[in-house]
């Protein structure tokens, strides 16, 4: 790792540990050294003395300390260890969070235990007005609990009113996010991480995720604007209009289904977040298991459709369906203000002299002035409701469509992953992720999704070669990987992943060659980071395991950690019983193809190791002989491994006899005997060098010409 790249890192974890963006830190702590500046908790109390607080910054680490005695706040982030921050009275703080945003409707005070003051009557108006633009109503505010609260922002270093939006599970406030105009986001520290309005979704037949606080009070005050509308006219609701009304336990009845809108809790995360960010997912899996529709709202950025597929994932593609909100006047649901936005495109008023058009919410089109057509996109929930109006709003949610049914499509159902692909080129996933070694990735690529066998003589290096395969995806691409190999014990198994990653033998052993063994910090923190990254499968005591079975804890492993890879090693160590009706053959293709529909459903790639039935024997001449290595087709148990996999690899190690004879200790070969998906790789032999000392594998600066390079 470069020191920029450390450094981009040690800055992620401490925007993280001090609550704020990495745009919010301030310039010091980018800066070797020790610095002084204003405390992330205290704010260096009433006198602001900024010699009280100290950051100091090295290549691998950064640490501060409060010297106040009210204070002493004090943590720290290194590059392989995570962040060791001191904790808030978090029981205390919301506890009093609990108990002011139950005491009554309207914006009213909210202390927590670090407050330092509570914002007056008067000093809410600005906050009123802020709401009101937005076409947030105080009821809706209310039936929410939102607040607001004195509060230190680490971003302006000062003390400044944040609104307070509570996050209850039971009840009780597990979690408060705050966020301090225009626009700085925190959040209790301590806090539990679940959707905001996870009670309302209890009993719940649909429930609508979008990816804002302000996109989930947009929801609720659509329906709720909807919901006295029809109440007005006395239940003669429009035509076409959607009939919504309250229940007795205050949740929200669409066309006759209960419906409650949940918020994730911090946006939509970049593309290589970490799956912490996730973790709501199934803390909340009570709720989202028992209904039967999950319609995904979120933005229609970037961002908001990566996230959408990433919780569509977790959840069950199955019961997810779609909002798309309009990206032009073509797909607008309102045809009036689609007319006034084409006629405005064109130079031309659709309008007669002395004639205005009402939009949505009751705006007049001449007041406003017209449209273009390219500024009609709306970006997510509240930005409709401010342009479009409640009815507008509701009638996208009812037009959510569903996600793709499993094994039912047309083309055209594909079409946005289609324009992803033409778009991104060789940086999308369907190219392959790189595997670390350069002169491997030219033949073979990682595809999410794909099945890949790997075989090889014994001792030939197999389960060593991917542990050190995990571990480079691991730490280049941030996956977390499932293992389950069953010729290692659990302790044996993190050995070698912990010297793999650390770089360093476990032990002063005669393998080490001499090599420093790790110290006890690099032990502790290679034990962090695989206890991160890596989730093991282990079967009963005295049990072999099905594929049912591993599958099945790799599907829990997907909803709860987000794993990207599988690895089954070896398949002779799994229950082959079967049924007297299918032979080998036939059980051996069954069970490939529940593995082949895992990964592709997942997303996930999935390595699986199967021993060849006998060795080949030695190929002779030039007065030697060398060790033939096995063929994808002398896999035990039937040539369906090679048929039905989406690439083959031999692991080899090149034995020969003769003057010149014996074992090359360091070249280990990688033979690529298929690989299906032609943008991830082609047909070809790699030379990789073996360090026995740390188990960890590099390039070979001579890579022999390859007679199959097709």
């Amino acid at each position: 790792m470069t020191y920029e790249e450390k450094q981009e890192l040690l800055l992620e974890k401490l925007a993280e540990a001090w609550e704020v963006t990495v745009d919010d830190l301030p310039a010091e702590v980018q800066q070797s050294g020790t610095h002084r500046g204003t405390c992330p908790a205290c704010g260096n109390g009433k006198g602001g003395n900024d010699l009280g607080f100290a950051v100091t910054v090295e290549e691998d680490t950064i640490v501060w300390c409060c010297h106040r005695a009210t204070c002493g706040y004090r943590g720290g982030v290194s590059v392989r260890g995570g962040a060791r921050a001191d904790s808030s009275d978090v029981e205390a703080a919301l506890g009093a969070v609990t108990a002011a945003a139950r005491q009554g409707p309207g914006l009213g005070p909210l202390r927590d235990a670090g407050s330092a003051a509570v914002i007056r009557d008067e000093q809410h108006k600005d906050f009123k007005q802020w709401f009101k633009q937005r076409g947030i109503s105080e009821q809706t505010l209310a039936r929410n609990g939102v607040r607001m609260q004195q509060r230190y922002c680490a971003a302006e270093r000062r003390e400044m009113p944040h609104i307070a939006f509570p996050y209850f599970r039971n009840g009780g406030c597990v979690n408060v996010k705050f966020r301090a105009l225009p626009k700085h986001f925190s959040q209790t520290k301590g806090g539990e991480q679940i959707f905001y309005g996870y009670d309302d979704a209890k009993g719940a037949d649909d429930i609508i995720i979008v990816e804002g606080e302000m996109d989930k009070l947009a929801v609720d005050e659509a329906l709720l604007q909807m919901q006295q509308q029809q109440q007005q006219q006395q239940q003669q609701q429009p035509d076409g209009a959607a009939s919504v009304a309250l229940t007795a336990d205050n949740q929200w009845l669409l066309n006759g289904r209960r419906v409650a809108v949940l918020s994730v809790p911090a946006g939509a995360p970049a593309i290589t977040a970490k799956d912490a960010k996730f973790k709501y997912v199934h803390a909340c899996s009570d709720v989202l298991d028992a209904c039967e529709r999950v319609i995904l709202a979120g933005d229609s950025d970037g961002p908001g459709v990566l996230l959408a597929d990433e919780l569509a994932r977790r959840i069950d593609r199955e019961k997810c369906w779609r909002v798309s909100w309009p990206s032009g006047p073509q797909d607008s649901l309102d045809p009036g203000a689609a007319a006034a936005a084409f006629a405005a495109a064109a130079g031309s008023s659709s309008n007669a002299p002395g004639q205005s058009m009402q939009l949505a919410g009751g705006q007049d089109a001449a007041a406003v002035g017209p449209e273009p057509a390219q500024g009609f996109a709306r970006k997510d929930a509240n930005e409709v409701l401010m342009k479009d109006g409640a009815a507008l709003l509701v009638a996208y949610l009812e037009a959510a469509q569903p996600l793709p049914i499993r094994g039912l499509f047309t083309f055209m159902d594909f079409w946005p992953q289609v324009y992803d692909l033409y778009q991104q080129g060789p940086r999308g996933l369907s190219w392959g992720v790189s595997t670390g070694w350069d002169s491997l990735d030219a033949c073979y690529k990682v595809v999410p999704g794909e099945l890949t066998i790997v075989t090889g003589l014994p001792n030939s290096g197999k389960s060593e070669w991917i542990d050190a395969l995990a571990v480079n995806l691991a730490r280049r691409e941030g996956w977390r990987i499932a293992l389950c190999s069953m010729e290692n014990s659990a302790k044996e198994h993190g050995r070698k992943l912990m010297e793999k990653y650390i770089g360093k033998p476990f032990f002063s052993a005669v393998y080490s060659h001499g090599s420093a063994r790790m110290d006890m910090q690099e032990l502790v923190d290679a034990l962090v980071w695989i206890d991160t990254q890596f989730h093991i499968i282990r079967p009963m005591p005295d049990t072999l395991p099905t594929i049912e079975y591993i599958l099945d804890k790799a599907r829990a492993a997907v909803m709860r950690y987000g794993i990207r890879g599988l690895v089954i090693d070896p398949y002779n160590e799994l229950d082959h019983r079967r049924s007297a009706a299918f032979s080998e053959t036939e059980h051996v293709s069954r069970m490939l193809t529940k593995i082949k529909r895992f990964a592709q459903h997942y997303d996930c790639h999935v390595w699986f190791v199967a021993h060849p039935r006998t060795q080949r024997g030695f190929s002779t001449g030039g007065g030697s002989a060398t060790l033939t290595p096995p063929t994808m087709y002398d896999i035990s148990g039937s040539a369906n491994f090679i048929n039905k996999a989406d690439n083959g690899i031999v692991v080899h190690r090149p034995w020969s006899t003769g003057q010149d004879g014996g074992l090359d200790p360091a070249a280990v070969q990688l033979l690529v005997r298929k690989v299906r998906n032609k943008l991830a790789g082609k047909i070809g032999d790699v030379t990789l060098r073996y360090d026995r000392a740390t188990g960890c594998y590099v390039d070979d600066l001579v890579q022999p010409q390859s007679s199959r390079q097709l």
